[in-house]
């Protein structure tokens, strides 16, 4: 006979349970003690209560009855992740493993399970329709029709591992979220999909929702047909501190694939994903989106092999796009189908392809180049920049050197094309352009043809020594500089050799600078410009929000540079974010 444990008063909590639950009044349910089954278990359980399950492997597919109650693994009051491996919640091939399903409040839970081998349309492992369930520390892998599905909810997701889920549809994957809004913050989606060209999304698959989030995220090793990390369909979407790397497409996009998106990339890294059709590592189709102080490197493709966009409206801002590779055009970006492209303080370099190295235009698409550095590409045909039918840049307070074959090509053939220079370093001047009379060039005021004197722009150093041409150059466009006038370039000279990095300055800001070498073996230095004196602190995190060092403490620092050794000892190879004054950015150790 199963005893009802007696109703009790909870007075203190442990922090991790205070979280999930704020009720004053309510019932602790022991499994397998007062009830051997989550079944029993929950049909005797009232709104706001906590079914506290210990260590075990349960054989059961588990339904929240719509019931707004916590259900969690002793994870939740000790905050050991043992118990996460050691409380299994197990399908065994039949439907799905849990179910939320028309639960109105906000306080559901589900904390701290392996939940493993269901078998269900839409949502193998967890099913959330109705609802608005946080789901903490759980590892949901290895079932069929994908690891969640959230719809017509708001879905919460922390620090859980989604991996190695199977799909049948083509709307399954790791997590899938149709309306609604879901918020997936500090985890693992790794392993998902399956290559076949129907499938969408084998990561995460996002449509028709609003104001959704991936946040501090890892999304690697999925597949496919189309966004073989994550595709967005009809949707706003803020990604932000996520690594998309190691995913692939049997079609078009394979880190990211956005089909009519409107939303912002902030800080992140994309990088080493393959798409055998287009957009290696991004792929913007009918979509407006800001991609901000990303790395978009590595990538493969037929076309775009960094970035694709076609019949859309992107601003880059202080992004790297380099060492992508295409077997046709754009290596490291292409724009297609009256597409318009703004790029501001970006550096492309050393990407690879037949026609525009650096930057593709074609079909009437606009790329206006503001305070870039174009360097190191390599095409037959514009290794920095190719136009083709009646496409146009406009360039400002950029350089464009060291590009192969020759800086710019107009296609001889179809509509004419055109390209406006201003206040940018060229190598070559007006003969470093091929119009091949088909297309109008208009040299303005302050092109230069100069060695620009990177520091080290073989290895990918592109700041301006002292002494460069190229500083205070240019002319004001709304870029905020050090000197007398803006420098032609994406990084700003200022004291010395010091430099901003992808971190926007403004006269109150510290600016936070590329640590150099990075990627780096056992040691880098990190290099930081303080407009005024101040306090600092500098810390090193992981890729999921954990710090792991202390760089410096809060201490108080002189205006001007100041250098940081950072050693790698003891660290592991990875993504690390260097956080300055809670200012991120990405460095990879590579031991």
């Amino acid at each position: 006979m199963e005893i009802k444990s007696s109703r009790i008063i909870i007075g203190v909590l442990s922090l991790a349970f205070a979280i999930l639950f704020q009720s004053v009044h309510a019932e602790i349910i022991n499994i397998p003690s007062d009830y051997r089954s989550f079944d029993n278990a929950i049909n005797a359980a009232e709104r706001g209560d906590t079914i506290l399950v210990h260590p075990g492997t349960y054989v059961e597919n588990v339904d929240f009855v719509g019931k707004e109650i916590i259900l969690g693994s002793l994870y939740i009051i000790t905050g050991d992740t043992t118990y996460v491996d050691s409380t299994i919640i197990e399908g065994e091939g039949d439907g799905t493993v849990v179910s939320i399903i028309d639960v109105e409040g906000a306080n559901t839970a589900l904390v701290g399970f392996t939940i493993l081998n269901g078998d269900a349309e839409l949502g193998g492992g967890v099913k959330c329709i109705n609802s608005r369930p946080t789901i903490r520390r759980c590892k949901i892998t290895e079932n069929t029709g994908g690891g969640l599905n959230s719809t017509d909810s708001r879905t919460t997701l922390i620090k859980c591992n989604i991996i190695n889920n199977s799909v049948r549809r083509w709307n399954e994957s790791g997590v899938q979220c149709f309306r609604g809004f879901i918020n997936i913050n500090n985890c693992i989606v790794s392993g998902n999909g399956r290559r076949h060209d129907d499938q969408l999304g084998g990561g995460i698959l996002i449509s028709e929702s609003d104001d959704s989030e991936i946040t501090n995220c890892i999304v690697n090793n999925n597949n496919a047909g189309t966004g073989g990390g994550i595709f967005i369909d009809r949707s706003n979407v803020y990604i932000e501190n996520t690594l998309v790397r190691y995913n692939y497409s049997t079609n078009h996009g394979g880190g990211i694939h956005c089909y009519s998106y409107d939303s912002i990339l902030r800080n992140c890294i994309i990088n080493e994903n393959t798409a055998d059709g287009v957009g290696g590592g991004i792929c913007f189709t009918n979509s407006t989106a800001t991609v901000q102080q990303c790395k978009i490197q590595l990538n493969r493709s037929r076309s775009g092999g960094g970035i694709l966009c076609s019949s859309s409206s992107i601003f880059l801002l202080e992004s790297n796009i380099s060492g992508n590779e295409v077997t046709e055009d754009g290596a490291g970006i292409s724009c297609e189908e009256a597409s318009s492209t703004t790029f501001r303080r970006c550096i492309i370099s050393i990407n690879d392809g037949m026609k525009g190295g650096g930057v593709f235009c074609s079909r009437r698409s606009e790329s206006n180049i503001f305070k870039c550095t174009i360097s190191n590409n390599s095409a037959h045909y514009g290794g920095s920049i190719y136009c083709e039918y009646a496409s146009t840049s406009n360039i400002i307070n950029s350089i464009l050197l060291n590009n192969s074959n020759e800086e710019v090509y107009f296609s001889w053939e179809n509509e004419s094309n055109n390209i406006i220079l201003q206040y940018s370093d060229i190598r070559n001047g007006e003969d470093g352009i091929e119009a091949n009379d088909n297309g109008e060039v208009q040299w303005g005021d302050g092109n230069i043809n100069a060695d620009p004197m990177f520091v080290h722009a073989e290895n990918g150093d592109f700041r301006l020594n002292n002494g460069s041409p190229c500083i205070d150059a240019g002319i004001e466009h709304g870029d905020e500089y050090f000197g007398e006038a803006p420098d032609m370039g994406a990084i700003e000279f200022c004291n010395d050799g010091v430099i901003d990095s992808f971190i926007s300055i403004s006269p109150e800001s510290i600016c936070l600078l590329l640590a150099y070498p990075n990627p780096f073996n056992s040691t880098t230095t990190i290099n930081f410009y303080l407009p005024r004196s101040g306090i600092v602190k500098l810390d090193l995190y992981d890729i999921l929000g954990h710090r792991v060092r202390e760089l410096t403490p809060d201490r108080w620092f002189e205006q001007g540079e100041h250098r940081v050794a950072l050693d790698g000892e003891g660290l592991s190879s990875g993504v690390y974010v260097l956080k300055l004054n809670r200012k991120a950015q990405y460095v990879n150790l590579v031991r």
